[in-house]
This record gives C-alpha cells, structure tokens and sequence, in this order.
C-alpha cells in the first residue's frame, strides 16, 4: 500500500481546473476579444460589424449632449468615413479624451482614433437619432447612421465586469492551488510522524492491514498497535489510551434524487481535546454498516473509551468535573 496524499483531493483539483479556465475565457473575452482592434481584424470595422460589436475610426468628434440619469456620460457627433454617427461613452473615457486632444491640435483627421462599441437599436436610442436628424444640417442628414448607436460604455462596462470575473475566477484558482498543495504537505507531515512513531511502516504501509488489529482500506480507518488510525481527507493517529470518548458524526447530502454521505469519527482525549479521523466518502448501502463496524470494535476492545452519542452525557459530566465547559 502506497502513500495516498491525493487521496480525495481530486475534487479540489477538478475545481482548480474549472475556474482557471472560466478565468482564461473571460479575461479573453473581456481583455482581448472585446478591443477595438480585435473587433477589426474580425472585420467588425463600420460599416461592417462583429456580431453586435463595430469598430470606428474617429476622424471628427462633438459632443452634444448629457446622457439622462448619467452625469458621467455624454452623447458625441463622430465623422468615420463619410458617415455620421451618434455615440455614447463616458467623459472621462481614455479613447474619447484622445480624440478631443488630437483634434484640438488638428492632427485627429490624420490619425483617427480608433474604438469600439455595441450596437444600440433600442426605441430609447433611435429617439436620440430622431433628435440628432434634427440638429444636423438638411444636407448632412443623409450621412447620419439611422439604424443604431455606438454604445462605447456599455460595451467597456461589459468587458470590465469580465475582467473583474477573470481576476475573481483567477483568484478562486489560485486559493485552490494553495488549498491543493496545504493539504498534500499536511498529509505529508502526517506520514512523516506516522513513521516516525512506527518506523516500520516507512515503505511498508501494507502492515496497517496484514499486522494490524483492524483495518478498512476503504474507508481509510485503522487500529494498529492500540493506535486509533485515520489515513483519509485528513491523516491523523492517537493512542487509544488516552481517549475518552468516541463518536461517529455522520452527515448526508440530498442532491436530487441522489445523496451523498460523509462520516468523521470524532476521538476526545484525556485532556478533552478533539481529534477528527475523517473518513473517505461512499453511499449509503455500505458506509454505515463499515463505520459502525469500527465503533463495535474500538467498544469491544477498549472498554475504557466511551464509544457512541449515547454516552454523551457521561463524557460532558466528566468535562464539567474537570473545570471544562
């Protein structure tokens, strides 16, 4: 029998795997699939566009107007091309202060600035063309662009919410892999004063079975040399002689129409301390009949430990005399 350090940690790493990739995929979308760049070498350069997604180089820009219920967000005339179109961002938006100042020295014509947005089609923003139709010129009222307009907050709003899920997932990831490596070091360290304590274990676990006084390999439990033996979700061991009181802790998990059952086995020493002998998981056919057959055992065989939640009381009292609460 082999050191089992990634025994029931599989969980753990199939998590690790699914939100680094949901961290992958949304900081692709949001950091480089969503860039006025991407969005043209996808041939989303207006006229054309990239799914809802259009790019347009700003050749001229004016803003005309505050959005309604947003102080932070204005309405801009932009020329791409020989087009006009309605366009909403922020004020403070990077791309569109770039525009201004590359206008104001005259160099904007030249150098179009480059961004991109969603495409707006809503009742709200054919109303906001309605009105722009209406300030322009008879003459320039043919070029304005009537079926949508460029939402470049919203479309940056969009890709900043992926982004804060990428660093979110990211994060999730990496505590996972921290989780991952705490609990393989900690079962590690566990083995290591395993055999320290029985140094002819090293190398040669399979005595927990063949030389043991009880063993379930399934379940990860084991009593060897009056030694009370846990090697599961967590790697634990303690001489029976100094324990209490013991009690099996079960819990189950309805998902549907399926359940899922877990146990630990909870050993309380001399100085009322608690020591949890987790137990691997399994169904309910058999993982009962297994956990009591390790309770009936330690019962049967050391008389002076406590064994079950009927003896609850007595071990509380015993607490209560020795100044525990």
């Amino acid at each position: 029998m082999k050191e089992k350090n990634l025994r029931g940690l599989w969980t753990t790493v199939f998590l690790t795997v699914l939100f680094g990739g949901f961290a992958i995929v949304m900081w692709f979308i949001g950091g480089i699939a969503s860039s006025p760049q991407y969005v043209v070498d996808r041939g989303g350069l207006y006229p054309n566009d990239f799914g809802q997604n259009v790019a347009i180089k700003i050749e001229i820009i004016e803003e005309i107007g505050n959005i309604k219920n947003d102080d932070k967000a204005a309405m801009y005339l932009v020329i791409s091309g020989n087009k006009v179109l309605g366009l909403i961002a922020d004020k403070d938006d990077a791309d569109i202060k770039s525009a201004l100042a590359s206008q104001e020295k005259g160099l904007l014509i030249s150098n179009p600035v480059l961004v991109a947005g969603e495409k707006d089609s809503s009742s709200s923003a054919k109303d906001n063309i309605s009105k722009i139709r209406q300030s322009l010129a008879t003459e320039a009222q043919s070029s304005l662009e009537g079926s949508f307009i460029v939402d470049v907050k919203k479309h940056k709003s969009s890709s900043q919410m992926l982004m804060y899920g990428a660093y979110g997932f990211g994060a999730l990831a990496v505590f996972s892999v921290g989780l991952f490596a705490f609990n393989v070091s900690r079962r590690k360290k566990a083995y290591r004063e395993l055999y320290a304590q029985f140094p002819e274990l090293e190398g040669n676990l399979d005595l927990l079975v063949s030389s043991g006084q009880y063993a379930d390999s399934k379940r990860g439990l084991y009593v060897y040399k009056d030694y009370l033996i846990a090697l599961a979700q967590r790697n634990t061991f303690v001489p029976a002689k100094d324990i209490l009181y013991l009690v099996a802790i079960k819990q189950t998990i309805q998902q549907g129409i399926a359940s899922h059952v877990n146990y630990t086995v909870e050993a309380y020493d001399k100085n009322f301390k608690k020591h949890v002998l987790s137990t691997l998981g399994g169904s309910k056919k058999t993982y009962d009949d297994e956990i009591n057959a390790f309770t009936y055992f330690v019962d049967q065989h050391y008389p002076n430990i406590l064994v079950g939640a009927d003896h609850a009381p007595e071990y509380q009292a015993l607490k209560n005399a020795a100044g525990f609460k």
